[in-house]
């Protein structure tokens, strides 16, 4: 991928008084061992959140912004929660948040789950990928099963046909590596002709948590952190992390135990966005961090192949909804 116009992504920032993005770890556990992830090589003791704080936190969210994106992830496979994952994606709709935004690797994505998950108020689904072959996908996705889940994704999107359905939109996920890069159109054609959106974005470190090469290359004016300014992560035990780089919550800026959302978010985190206003990058891990390089993600929609609409990172994509 090209790199980055840093002015373009810098003049998209600004001071939000509330979280853009709602990262929340419901599940710190995975099925797979994929190469891009440093989730199997975790110190953080696993575990999956508890009901009652999800309802904290979705709670003040309905109140205050209810079009803020909420993901359930960060380091785990959300559909290992089964109907627990349904029960949470169904308050926050019940609740009124408008955007849930699911990001899956679609091993347990068995046609229960599709015909719930085609009920239950889903915004976007997001399949991690990453191949267009299946000697590509078993080297990636390690433990996976390439042909079922293309199976699995192909049910859902059928389903979603048949029942005529518009939400929730289906996107392929590329992830962009050394170990797939010539796979790359053939991925966006692919999907693409079978009626499935497509996501393309650079491969992340992590912070320090995997080597990623492509973003080793050297940028004269370092830009505020995206991740930082738009985001709030939150692991599955309620503590908020710095960032998705902080996956092994060293770094913790507030507990949604006893705290609200917007006393972490106005609070510590404040604190540590003035610090990259001033650019100031002092303190692990974004000292050593070269995820704010990685630019935007290009999406492609089947019925206009040739179109990208580029966006941040984890951000989701909207054809002018609101």
């Amino acid at each position: 991928m090209k790199r980055p116009d840093f002015r373009l992504i810098e003049g998209t920032l600004k001071e939000l008084d509330f979280p853009k993005l709602a990262i929340i770890e419901v599940i710190s556990v995975c099925n797979l061992r994929c190469i891009m992830c440093p989730q199997k090589n975790m110190d953080k003791k696993p575990g999956k959140m508890k009901f009652y704080l999800w309802k904290k936190i979705i709670d003040e969210i309905a109140e205050r912004s209810p079009w803020t994106e909420v993901w359930p992830a960060i380091m785990g496979e959300p559909l290992l929660m089964g109907d627990d994952l349904l029960k949470m994606i169904g308050y926050a709709t019940g609740r009124g948040i408008r955007k849930i935004m699911l990001n899956t690797n679609a091993a347990l994505l068995d046609r229960r789950m599709s015909r719930r998950i085609a009920e239950v108020g889903v915004k976007q689904v997001i399949f991690g990928l990453d191949a267009a072959t299946e000697k590509t996908y078993r080297r990636i996705r390690v433990g996976g099963d390439f042909n079922r889940v293309t199976s699995n994704i192909m049910y859902l999107a059928g389903l979603l046909r048949k029942k005529g359905l518009r939400a929730p939109t289906l996107i392929a996920q590329f992830i962009e590596m050394d170990e797939n890069t010539k796979e790359r159109v053939l991925f966006k054609e692919m999907w693409l002709e079978r009626g499935v959106a497509v996501k393309i974005r650079p491969k992340l470190g992590w912070g320090y948590g995997v080597a990623a090469r492509n973003l080793d290359f050297s940028q004269r004016k370092r830009i505020p952190c995206p991740w930082l300014m738009r985001t709030m992560s939150v692991h599955y035990n309620g503590r908020v992390a710095q960032c998705d780089a902080d996956y092994e919550g060293h770094f913790y800026a507030g507990d949604l135990n006893y705290q609200t959302i917007d006393e972490v978010w106005n609070g510590e985190l404040k604190r540590r966005r003035k610090l990259h206003w001033e650019r100031r990058f002092p303190s692990l891990p974004c000292g050593k961090c070269n995820d704010w390089k990685a630019g935007l993600s290009e999406f492609y929609f089947p019925d206009e192949p040739e179109k990208v609409i580029y966006k941040t990172q984890l951000e989701g994509v909207d054809r002018g909804e609101k």
